[in-house]
């Protein structure tokens, strides 16, 4: 299996562990709401389902992300060799080697670290449209292009 397929694989699986997690926790959230039980001091209820209701909005908030970057990475055509940076281009740089798809940050595949970044990112912004050798700086650290695939 190629590299690029293989970070593929595994931002599919850390995404889709998102989603099941999110989907648990929620399930369980709005169980404990509906089984919530009214006692005799009405505010401690309401303050009890009101805390849980902000904690069901974040959990839909983070499954509603985590669907998100789902639906982009199956935008990625691993296939596809890039000559020039590109969303779902694989760039390997003096100092790393990033994987221009969804903000995820790093991930490790057989030993090796990998940046997964979008190019909405300040790296992939200044790496969007580059070619092998081709250099920027960013954080006052110079980067050099030595593969695109």
């Amino acid at each position: 299996m190629r590299v690029k397929e293989k970070i593929y694989n595994k931002l599919l699986e850390i995404v889709e562990s998102k989603i099941n997690l999110a989907k648990v926790s929620l399930d369980a959230a709005i169980d404990s709401r509906n089984n919530e039980t009214k006692s005799s001091a009405g505010d401690k209820y309401e303050t009890g389902r009101e805390m849980i209701q902000l904690e069901i909005n974040k959990l839909e908030n983070q499954l509603i992300i985590s669907e998100s970057l789902k639906n982009e990475l199956f935008k990625v055509n691993i296939n596809r060799i890039h000559t020039t940076v590109d969303f779902g281009s694989l760039v390997t740089c003096n100092s790393g080697t990033y994987f221009i798809s969804i903000g995820i940050g790093r991930v490790n595949i057989d030993s090796q670290d990998y940046y997964c970044i979008s190019l909405a990112s300040p790296i992939g912004e200044l790496l969007h449209n580059k070619k092998v050798g081709d250099s920027f700086e960013f954080n006052g650290r110079k980067f050099l292009i030595e593969n695109i695939v």
